[in-house]
């Protein structure tokens, strides 16, 4: 008998499915991404622009109830092979405190006339503590 377990991570501003497309060449994108649950209501404001064109440079802002709650930067590179493209998305996140973190993410997405199906992983490190050390002088 098989038996699904219980999620042990949530991102509460994760909500973008990767398709693996990227911005054309000198293309700006804007995204909005609303997430609202019984406790709170998460605006995350996402930008892009199409370096090359296989090659998309974005960041997130993201709020919680009209309060900053941390940005990212990423890099997406794609291909396409086909019916397929392929592609990894590089984020690094600063998030209240001073919390750094990171991911990678390879994309994964087949497309036909009428379907179209995306998988991506997600490779992340945990937020830490950013402290500048002090030094004699």
């Amino acid at each position: 008998m098989l038996v699904a377990a219980p999620a042990v991570a949530f991102d509460p501003f994760e909500i973008q499915v990767y398709d693996g497309t990227a911005d054309a060449r000198g293309q700006a994108g804007l995204e909005i991404h609303l997430n609202r649950q019984a406790s709170a209501t998460r605006i995350t404001f996402e930008p892009s622009y199409g370096i090359t064109s296989f090659w998309e440079m974005g960041g997130y802002l993201q709020t919680m109830q009209g309060h900053y709650e941390g940005v990212k930067w990423r890099n997406k590179f794609v291909t396409e092979l086909g019916y397929y493209r392929l592609g990894v998305n590089f984020e690094v996140s600063l998030e209240p405190g001073a919390q750094w973190g990171g991911e990678i993410r390879p994309i994964l997405a087949w497309e036909d006339a009428r379907w179209l199906v995306a998988v991506k992983s997600i490779t992340s490190s945990q937020p830490s503590t950013f402290s500048q050390s002090k030094g004699s002088s």
